[in-house]
């Protein structure tokens, strides 16, 4: 109600999609802290780095099949399944980068295993987030 007192009030797409945004950072911590339950992150393996992955490629599908029909009121303003991927990506990337920087430091990590995980990135950059324009150049670095 505090939003009709406004005296220019925010768009309705705006509001939703900053709803969307704010439901999908703390899905990102609630995936974070059950793959952490499975296995938590390790510097002699990539393992959970993959296996986050696999859940965030469902948390996305999801979005864009369950929710994004019917959050999906403002087609040009907001795409659920785009504010899922990128947003989700984002927070990833920042995690995973500094994960490499300690794989990269230690050595620990098996090289095929490591692989696995660039390649598997790879994929899931090009299949989710390469389209979005904000996104274009936000692959993350894989050190030697």
């Amino acid at each position: 109600m505090k939003v009709l007192e406004l005296a220019s009030p925010p768009r309705a797409s705006n509001v939703v999609s900053e709803c969307a945004k704010a439901c999908m950072q703390s899905t990102y911590q609630l995936l974070f802290d059950s793959c952490c339950e499975q296995g938590a992150p390790s510097s002699e393996s990539v393992k959970f780095w993959f296996d986050f992955l696999d859940y965030m490629m469902r948390v996305i599908e999801d979005d864009r099949t369950v929710y994004g029909p019917s959050l999906n009121q403002f087609p040009q303003e907001l795409n659920v399944g785009h504010l899922s991927a990128g947003t989700l990506w984002t927070l990833y990337k920042m995690d995973l980068k500094m994960a490499l920087e300690e794989h990269a430091t230690t050595k620990k990590c098996p090289t095929p295993e490591y692989m696995n995980l660039y390649f598997k990135v790879k994929g899931f950059y090009f299949k989710y987030v390469s389209d979005l324009p904000q996104y274009k150049q936000s692959i993350p670095e894989f050190p030697a």
